[in-house]
């Protein structure tokens, strides 16, 4: 299986197999430890409605990409919805119900889980504070 990446160094996109880790990135050279860009900062297990507004899928008339968060954490969200995969290195806007909070987001990487879903690892611009997760969870 091939995924695509976006590499935390030069923020551009390349396809890699999944069991290559440690890897390199193709353009920069930066060598990632573990597969993706993994978050180190605790993850929440959550599952909520949220909303993804992206420029290339999404216009005013149109209604917005409907999806799940799967897990959060203060910097980063893994998504699933119903969609061919969004793009590495794009920027999304993501707005959730729960937090009332409209938040920016890149694409890290994301791929097909079956002929209908894809999954998406978004890192937020700007952290949601820890003390807003912990009381929702």
């Amino acid at each position: 299986m091939v995924e695509q990446l976006t590499c935390q160094n030069c923020n551009k996109s390349y396809d890699t197999a999944t069991d290559m880790t440690p890897h390199a990135c193709p353009h920069c050279g930066f060598i990632f430890s573990k597969l993706g860009s993994e978050r180190s900062e605790k993850r929440f297990q959550w599952s909520a409605y949220c909303y993804i507004f992206d420029d290339k899928i999404y216009n005013p008339m149109h209604t917005p990409l409907i999806a799940k968060t799967q897990d959060i954490s203060q910097y980063g969200a893994k998504i699933r919805y119903t969609g061919e995969p969004l793009t590495p290195g794009d920027t999304v806007d993501i707005y959730t119900d729960m937090f009332n909070q409209l938040s920016r987001a890149n694409v890290m990487w994301s791929m097909s889980i079956n002929e209908t879903d894809s999954m998406v690892g978004l890192k937020l611009v700007e952290p949601i504070p820890e003390s807003i997760i912990i009381g929702k969870d």
